[in-house]
C-alpha cells in the first residue's frame, strides 16, 4: 500500500469516528436555558468558550477532536508509517482549526486546503458548512452522514442526511437531519487533514 493509500485510510477511520461520536452526542443539548447546559458547556469549554453562546461549532470541533485522538489510540499502529514530524503537522493542523464559530473554522481550514465546494463530492464524517441569514460572520456547521445523487444533478450529492447541534430553538439538541444542498447556502464541505483523491 503506498503513502496515498495510507493517508486516505487514515482520514477514513478519522471521519468515521466523527461520525461516532456525533452519534454519541445525538439527543443531548441545552438543558436550562438557551446555548447552556451540561454537555452545551462541555463542549463550549473545548474551544475556549467559558459563556453560553451559540454551540454548533464547539460541537463539531468535539466531536472531530475525540474522534482523532480515539483512532490515533486505538489504530496508530497501523499507522506507523507517519513519521512523528507528520504526526506533529497534524496535531498542528487540528490545533488550527479549532473554533467557536461556524464560519471562522471553515476559514481556518480552508488556509489549510481542507474546504473543497460540496459538488466535488464527499463523504461520511465530513463538514458541511453554510451561511445563515446572509451576515458575513454568522454561519451554520453540520457532520455529514450520507448523501444522496440524483439522476439530474450530474453526479454530485444533492441531498445529504447530516448530524448538527443548535439547530432550532429552545432546548435545542444534536440531532439527525436532512438538508437539500441544491436549495441551501452551501459554503463548502471539510475533511479533517484534507482530500486525498
Amino acid at each position: 500500500m503506498d503513502l496515498l493509500s495510507k493517508s486516505r485510510a487514515f482520514s477514513i477511520a478519522v471521519n468515521n469516528r466523527i461520525v461516532h461520536e456525533a452519534l454519541l452526542l445525538c439527543g443531548k443539548g441545552e438543558e436550562g436555558a438557551n446555548n447552556d447546559g451540561p454537555t452545551v458547556r462541555e463542549m463550549l469549554f473545548d474551544v475556549n468558550i467559558f459563556d453560553a453562546q451559540s454551540w454548533c461549532a464547539a460541537a463539531v470541533w468535539h466531536c472531530i477532536k475525540n474522534g482523532f485522538f480515539a483512532v490515533v489510540k486505538e489504530f496508530y499502529p497501523k499507522y506507523w508509517f507517519f513519521p512523528q514530524s507528520d504526526l506533529d503537522r497534524l496535531l498542528r493542523g487540528l490545533a488550527t482549526i479549532r473554533s467557536a464559530g461556524a464560519k471562522d473554522m471553515m476559514h481556518r481550514m480552508a488556509a489549510l486546503g481542507w474546504v473543497r465546494p460540496y459538488t466535488e463530492g464527499f463523504m461520511a464524517g465530513d463538514i458541511l458548512f453554510l451561511d445563515r441569514e446572509g451576515k458575513p460572520w454568522f454561519g451554520h456547521v453540520a457532520i455529514l452522514t450520507e448523501g444522496v445523487i440524483a439522476e439530474k444533478a450530474h453526479d454530485h450529492p444533492l441531498f445529504a442526511n447530516t448530524i448538527e447541534a443548535n439547530l432550532g430553538m429552545y432546548p435545542s439538541l444534536v440531532e439527525h437531519n436532512a438538508r437539500d444542498l441544491a436549495n441551501e447556502p452551501v459554503l463548502g464541505v471539510g475533511r479533517v487533514f484534507g482530500f486525498f483523491e
